[in-house]
């Protein structure tokens, strides 16, 4: 039972990500990019699923790997803005 609070603490964690992160991006034509609140969410939200799911127990095996898939845009949220804040939002 302990290893599907692990699977809610990522979907919280990637809706975050989903959501609100992207509120915080800058228009800027095709140099489009997240400002510092928008990066700095996104490397909380990556983290806060990345200890997910490390803490999750092996087994069984479901909740673990379910908590990788719920994980998977938290992850791409966080790599995207805190590269392309890197990229661009650095220069402003």
């Amino acid at each position: 039972m302990r290893s599907y609070l692990h699977v809610a603490i990522s979907a919280v964690a990637s809706g975050i990500a989903l959501v609100i992160v992207p509120a915080f991006e800058v228009p800027a034509g095709y140099r489009a990019h997240y400002g510092l609140t928008g990066a700095l969410l996104a490397v909380f939200c990556t983290a806060l699923s990345s200890i997910s799911f490390l803490s999750c127990p092996r087994h069984p095996a479901w909740p673990k790997l379910l908590t990788l898939i719920i994980a998977l845009p938290a992850y791409f949220f966080g790599v995207s803005a805190t590269l392309t804040y890197a990229l661009y939002g650095l220069r402003r």
